[in-house]
């Protein structure tokens, strides 16, 4: 399958606050996954899920994620039109577009949507969690 979702024996990175995310993909497999993942090394995740658009709005209505996990090809509205639909409402949440789709054109799509990070589904465990552990030290830092 993905590499990210390779069984790892993961050490918990430990972050001083509580951060809310949202792992947003229409995959529930993947999701789930990605969902054991996240909260085996990140313990400090507050992570909720949306398979849609629509479920990740209301989501964001009670309230901005610290970082959203969006996935490019969803239902209905597709995660980079999201991505800038949530970066105009709350442009401090970093946005990490998790795709399949690692194309040129994507990533410069997601990036002048506002993503700040774009990670294909194929990366290493070591390529995910690095990127994750920068965004928890810049959180921590402000």
């Amino acid at each position: 399958m993905i590499r990210i979702l390779q069984r790892v024996q993961s050490i918990p990175c430990e972050v001083k606050h509580m951060v809310k995310a949202i792992l947003v993909e229409d995959n529930h497999e993947f999701r789930e996954s990605l969902k054991k993942v996240l909260l085996s090394r990140y313990r400090s995740f507050q992570l909720a899920e949306a398979g849609n658009g629509e479920e990740v709005m209301r989501s964001i209505d009670h309230g901005p994620p610290d970082i959203v996990f969006m996935d490019i090809h969803l239902p209905g509205k597709n995660g980079l039109e999201l991505t800038q639909e949530i970066k105009s409402l709350y442009p401090k949440t970093v946005i990490v577009i998790l795709s399949n789709s690692d194309t040129t054109e994507y990533r410069e799509s997601a990036y002048q949507k506002g993503a700040n990070f774009f990670i294909p589904k194929d990366s290493s465990i070591g390529d995910f969690f690095a990127v994750i552990d920068r965004i928890t030290q810049n959180l921590a830092k402000s």
